[in-house]
């Protein structure tokens, strides 16, 4: 990546040294913090993404790891949000609308997130699995 790249990443801003690096990626945090309080999951993530480009252009192996740990992270939230809703969606289905093809259909999609937040290395999420997979299951035969 050419510094020209880097400057239209980071809005016009020179990146001329690992110190103005570093102090352009901390920035880049505290907006992606203030994004998760928010709930756009998705758009702190590419302000991570971005930042780890900076941090693999100046050789930052520390910042990088802490990125990848942010964006591993920051997923995970986004993704337990997203499962709630479809369980939720599907409890709905099933409890009060009585409609099992909804009900199988949302705890399909919340079994999909579920096995998506076990892969990025939440090993308890194993349960869910287990239990939503029970779930299906049985309304299938109902």
């Amino acid at each position: 990546m050419t510094m020209v790249d880097l400057n239209d990443l980071f809005g016009g801003k020179a990146i001329i040294n690992a110190k103005s690096a570093k102090h352009e990626i901390g920035f880049s945090k505290k907006k992606a913090k203030a994004l998760i309080k928010k709930g756009e999951f998705q758009e702190a993530i590419e302000i991570y993404k971005k930042s780890l480009v900076l941090c693999n252009e100046w050789a930052l192996t520390e910042e990088i790891e802490q990125l990848e740990d942010l964006i591993r992270v920051t997923e995970i939230a986004g993704l337990n949000e997203l499962e709630e809703i479809f369980e939720s969606l599907a409890i709905v289905a099933e409890k009060e609308k009585f409609d099992n093809a909804a009900a199988i259909e949302y705890y399909t999609k919340t079994l999909k997130v579920a096995t998506t937040i076990f892969k990025l290395g939440v090993t308890e999420r194993d349960k869910k699995i287990k239990k939503l997979n029970k779930k299906i299951k049985e309304l299938e035969k109902s």
